[in-house]
């Protein structure tokens, strides 16, 4: 009975770990020139790459908030709230990125300010070549959903 329950696990446990166990793959998108970034509101900039998982070709889309306060550092935020995955929007007004579904607020840095949300915006890796702001971004089927 023991042989066959150590058998039978054997491919539960490779389906469990084979996610945290997947190599990283991602690339590096681009965005805008650094000159469209004014500093102090952030830019919603949209954005779209190609990818293939197994032999279905799509094109990923998403949308990120650019910040800047001085011109010259750059902060790359997600525009999806960390509590229920609802897209957030600046709101010129309160200077503060709102989630519409739960209240949720968010400061220009992405840190939570009010509401349920217990975790800041997630802040992307970024580079800036040629006068122009790249991303980086996730290519895994599994994960190109967190970028809608």
């Amino acid at each position: 009975m023991a042989i066959i329950s150590a058998i039978l696990a054997v491919p539960l446990i490779g389906l469990v770990l084979a996610p945290i166990l997947r190599p990283r793959k991602s690339r590096w998108v681009r965005l805008v020139g650094v000159g469209d970034v004014r500093p102090g509101a952030p830019l919603k900039v949209a954005y779209s790459f190609p990818t293939t998982d197994g032999w279905l070709s799509k094109v990923t889309r998403g949308t990120v908030y650019l910040a800047t306060e001085d011109g010259v550092t750059f902060a790359i935020l997600s525009n999806l709230c960390t509590h229920a995955g609802c897209g957030v929007r600046w709101d010129e007004e309160s200077e503060l990125f709102q989630c519409p579904c739960h209240d949720g607020r968010f400061d220009k840095r992405g840190q939570v300010v009010a509401g349920p949300p217990r975790e800041p915006l997630r802040a992307f890796p970024h580079k800036v070549e040629g006068g122009v702001l790249f991303v980086e971004l996730e290519t895994n089927a599994a994960t190109a959903a967190e970028y809608r």
